[in-house]
């Protein structure tokens, strides 16, 4: 009251409110903030609030004669909603904010750094994930791979960098994979330096800037140990290295030396002398570049596994025939021969895998042509791609397979093999340059299956691969034939497309044509429930704050159960929200007992009694996967009956039993949210409030 009070003071002296105004740009300020928070909170502020907010809003405008026009959905005054976002200004005012975030709002994908909202007005400024400098903790190739990724996906949208450096080479808060800041980014007929359409050109300053970006990381990593005094502390490093890496920043390397740094190793080293080649012409492309990372990766990760022959020159190979792949202990023509016969075996298969087949033969006999030594890397490469073609010959999962799965097994292999025939390209292309004759399959989906995860009355899950990164692939059983289903599955893609949250799993991209799937965020550490043994339960909090952030934006998640909460990152993740309606609609269709069972143990009472999902029926599901994550076990257990379930919730209005896990506090809070009146549980906010404040 005593805050309202100095506003009402203040909206009747019109002297000392145009002097609070502020020039043009605070009071767009002013008009901006005002609409979106009546915009944003109108429907809990009270009638005084709404009635002060008003005046002000009249006022400025009367005073300024602005209008605002409709705020975007991305907008946001403070990064206090996402509990691991940040905020970074923008320089160049409204213009230069709205340039950056058309086009980083628009980039989905787990190697470009997530995109949260922006705030316009006043000092401009976006919020993003969590990141670190890739200098700040090493130089792994594999982070290095990660963002030549999101660089590859970059491109593929039309998209370069203005001044692409090294602070543009990010981490995320784990370090757990590498991504790409999403600033500074320009369409391909902004480059000055290259005319409109004509990407290989425009695209070559980025590959140009991204190796010298990755020389001086390695620069800075030599640096640092060898100025490092003895005995020096771990937060002296750090220090250090901050003041080596803004001493980098502030005079980054322009052109690499002439001679190779003994810090550079040789393949490395060949791998920056080709992306950094004076002649743009010259430069090797970005395909190449992620190729030879990929291989620098595979090297770091495992080198018990590199390939060699005894007595062999590290760096040449005079006898292809007697090269041995160490793993397996057969020699390359050895290895050939098995794949031939796995393929005989795939009959199912045959008209995919054996054109790979035949294509590593004829380089294996390129290779035994060549009478002068071969570099190692050349050789290692071919064996790399046999192996890896091998290994899905001979993983016997096909035949495990459930119906969705077999359904597309045969485009599965098929999109797995033309990737490989890119690669087989790249290495004919390094063994013989002037040969051109070997043609490319048709294109396949960028899309690959991976192992399965899971199945349930919606379709099936799979890890997956899309465009060299992890992800996975969620497929639904729905009836693309029917005008409904395929407007539904748009507007789930729609809306979950345009989520953004750190708390939220992140769709990537979506197919509705043949069997409909989505692409999205791979969480790397299992479910919520299985997460939090012998932990502590800080992570329901953060799922309470993806709740709040659907809610919100008026969503009902509808589908809130123990395998909807997801853990990546150390950070838990709801999933499946906007996919409610396809669900229960399968389930209705497929009578599916396990998918009712799922769902009868959340769901609140007045939806067991046909109600819609609601806010406050989210809030009852979530009270469930509380109890489901502090015990253990199912709510109600997994030997109940689902009738007796649907009994006790709608016509006893009981909950389950009191579990010893749970201290007097935290069950005060579950049965608040678990009331059988919807409008006794607690709002989102309150939750929020309440599980922040107990873990």
């Amino acid at each position: 009251d005593h805050r309202m009070e100095i506003y009402e003071k203040l909206v009747a002296d019109r002297d000392r409110l145009e002097q609070e105004m502020g020039d043009e740009r605070q009071q767009l300020e002013i008009l901006t903030r005002l609409r979106h928070g009546i915009d944003e909170q109108g429907d809990v502020l009270t009638p005084r609030e709404l009635d002060v907010m008003s005046a002000v809003f009249d006022a400025v405008v009367r005073k300024a004669g602005l209008v605002v026009g409709t705020i975007p959905t991305w907008f946001a005054t403070s990064e206090r909603e996402w509990s691991f976002g940040r905020k970074t200004r923008v320089d160049g005012g409204e213009e230069a904010c709205l340039r950056q975030v058309n086009v980083w709002a628009e980039l989905h994908h787990p190697n470009v750094r997530k995109f949260y909202g922006a705030c316009h007005v006043g000092e401009a400024f976006v919020i993003h994930e969590v990141s670190y400098p890739l200098a700040k903790k090493g130089v792994p190739w594999s982070r290095l791979l990660d963002c030549a990724h999101g660089l590859a996906y970059v491109h593929e949208r039309g998209l370069v960098h203005e001044h692409l450096s090294m602070n543009h080479l990010l981490a995320s808060n784990s370090f757990q994979k590498g991504f790409l800041s999403g600033m500074g980014l320009v369409g391909w007929s902004n480059d000055v330096k290259a005319p409109v359409g004509s990407r290989g050109l425009s695209a070559t300053p980025d590959i140009l800037a991204f190796g010298l970006a990755i020389f001086d990381l390695f620069a800075i990593k030599q640096e640092l140990v060898a100025t490092a005094p003895a005995d020096e502390s771990d937060i002296d490093t750090l220090v250090r290295r901050d003041i080596i890496r803004e001493s980098f920043c502030r005079q980054p390397t322009r052109r690499l030396p002439d001679t190779r740094p003994d810090f550079m190793e040789e393949d490395a080293w060949e791998l920056l002398t080709g992306m950094c080649a004076a002649v743009p012409e010259e430069r090797i492309s970005l395909a190449d570049v992620v190729h030879h990372i990929g291989v620098l990766a595979r090297q770091e990760d495992t080198p018990s596994t590199t390939t060699s022959t005894p007595g062999i020159s590290p760096t040449l190979v005079e006898d292809v025939a007697g090269y041995e792949i160490q793993t397996l202990g057969l020699t390359l023509q050895d290895t050939l021969d098995e794949a031939g016969e796995l393929c005989e075996e795939l009959a199912e298969f045959r008209a995919v895998n054996r054109p790979v087949h035949s294509r590593l033969l004829d380089v294996y006999e390129q290779l035994q042509a060549v009478h002068t030594p071969l570099p190692a890397l050349l050789v290692e490469n071919f064996s790399l791609i046999l192996l890896r073609f091998l290994d899905r010959l001979d993983s016997r999962t096909l035949s495990n397979r459930s119906v969705v799965a077999s359904i597309c097994a045969s485009g599965t292999i098929a999109c797995k093999n033309y990737n490989m025939h890119q690669d087989i390209d790249r290495l004919i292309t390094e063994l013989v340059p002037s040969q051109k004759h070997f043609s490319n399959p048709p294109l396949a989906a960028h899309v690959e299956l991976g192992a399965h995860i899971a199945d349930g009355s919606f379709g099936a899950v799979y890890e997956g691969q899309w465009l060299g990164t992890e992800v996975v692939v969620k497929q639904v059983l729905t009836d693309q034939d029917g005008r409904e289903n395929r407007a539904q599955f748009r507007r789930e893609v729609d809306l979950w497309f345009n989520l953004n949250h750190e708390n939220l799993i992140k769709l990537y991209g979506a197919c509705h044509e043949g069997r409909p799937f989505f692409v999205c965020e791979r969480a790397n550490s299992g479910t919520l429930v299985s997460y939090l043994k012998g932990r502590t339960r800080k992570e329901v909090w953060r799922a309470s704050l993806g709740l709040q952030h659907l809610h919100d934006r008026g969503i009902v998640h509808g589908d809130l159960k123990g395998n909807n909460i997801l853990v990546s990152d150390d950070k838990a993740k709801l999933a499946d929200f906007g996919l409610s309606v396809v669900v229960s609609r399968a389930e209705e269709l497929n009578g599916d007992e396990n998918g009712v069972l799922g769902a009868f143990r959340w769901k609140a009472p007045e939806c067991l009694l046909g109600s819609s999902p609601s806010f406050a029926s989210d809030i009852y599901s979530l009270g469930m996967c509380i109890i489901e994550a502090v015990t253990g076990d199912f709510p109600w257990g997994s030997s109940m009956s689902d009738n007796a379930v649907k009994y006790n919730v709608r016509e006893e209005k009981l909950i389950p039993l009191r579990s010893e896990s749970f201290s007097d506090a935290e069950w005060d809070l579950v049965m608040r949210m678990c009331s059988s009146d919807p409008h006794q549980r607690l709002s989102v906010g309150a939750v929020v409030s309440c599980t922040r404040n107990l873990w």
